[in-house]
């Protein structure tokens, strides 16, 4: 990724790319299957909660809580197996610690980058009365 990409593309272009993972966790049960029935419902239902964060995000912008709401559900992607019990030594469980994975990753890049900090329009811009 070049770095001359404006810090806001490219939180927009992770959005995207969260969104197509959360597409991929409502689709991969049926693609690739799942360690297990219920491990499958909660990739669904985590799947629907990041497609529709990913488009606030997009909309309302570096929304602090909604970055930290996908980070924590791609933290429960990663454990969701074992914590619920179907965890699987093939690809089926694999394919959710990688989802997860990415998508934390994202997550914290995004909390950590300059527009959640103080300041950042000032250091963006170098302009203090924005």
């Amino acid at each position: 990724m070049p770095h001359d990409l404006p810090h806001d593309h490219r939180i927009r272009l992770f959005d995207g790319i969260n969104a197509l993972l959360g597409l991929w966790l409502i689709a991969s049960p049926y693609i690739v299957g799942a360690p297990g029935p219920t491990v499958a419902r909660s990739g669904m239902v985590v799947g629907i909660a990041i497609l529709v964060l990913a488009i606030v995000r997009v909309v309302y912008r570096h929304t602090m809580v909604v970055g930290l709401v996908m980070a924590l559900l791609g933290a429960w992607t990663i454990m969701s197996p074992w914590v619920l019990g179907e965890a699987s030594e093939d690809a089926r469980t694999w394919n959710y610690i990688l989802v997860g994975i990415i998508v934390a990753a994202i997550e914290t890049y995004s909390l950590t980058s300059s527009s959640t900090q103080p300041n950042w329009r000032q250091r963006q811009t170098g302009r203090r009365d924005l």
